[in-house]
């Protein structure tokens, strides 16, 4: 028999493909209820959560200021209606898939209100009898944060960097996000090259 063979092996060979994830996964009901997590979902909801805390609507373990609007929680605010991760569920408990929407979520952290940035993804998942929506989230805070705040000259197009410093963008890009750059003209500028040398060309024949 093979090491996958027997239900138990699978399973525990299943939580440890979903803990390796880096994504922060969790299995959800219909009302958001978070029933499981993996690793990095644990830690994105409270810092490490247990699983003996589950369900919870995923509003409230995630801090998420509309789930303290009313005594009901998570999904009950008016605002809710709007909630993307709600819409992302519900599409998939009804057999849709949503597939990286932005949401932009104001969540309390020591009491002080921030601004959360996730990619939303949420899959139809059956089990047992019940729909339920295998609910993906993809923290982006420190990307959305970066593109607000970089200070980038308004002639040559170098980024100011924390220390104060001058680099290019393809320097600051490669340093912050692991972004590479290919290099090419626009039509623009290549029609502007050729002119320049049909310009040098001219001067030196006259």
């Amino acid at each position: 028999m093979g090491p996958l063979e027997s239900p138990e092996s699978a399973g525990r060979f299943l939580r440890m493909v979903l803990d390796a994830m880096p994504a922060a996964v969790f299995v959800v009901d219909d009302d958001v209820r978070v029933l499981d997590a993996n690793a990095a979902g644990r830690e994105l909801l409270r810092g490490g959560l247990a699983v003996e805390a589950l369900p919870r609507r995923a509003g409230e373990l995630l801090h998420c200021l509309h789930a303290a609007e009313t005594p009901e929680g998570c999904g009950r605010a008016p605002t809710c209606r709007e909630c993307v991760v709600r819409a992302a569920v519900g599409a998939a408990v009804s057999g849709q898939r949503s597939l990286r929407r932005r949401c932009r979520m104001t969540v309390s952290r020591d009491d002080v209100p921030h601004e959360a940035f996730f990619l939303i993804s949420a899959s139809p998942l059956r089990h047992a009898g019940r729909d339920l929506g295998l609910l993906v989230l993809e923290d982006i805070s420190e990307f959305m944060e970066l593109r607000r705040i970089v200070p980038i000259c308004a002639k040559c197009k170098k980024v100011r960097n924390d220390g104060q410093y001058w680099q290019s963008v393809e320097h600051f890009m490669a340093r912050h996000l692991d972004v590479d750059f290919s290099h090419s003209y626009c039509p623009d500028c290549l029609q502007n090259a050729l002119e320049e040398l049909d310009n040098v060309r001219l001067s030196g024949t006259g």
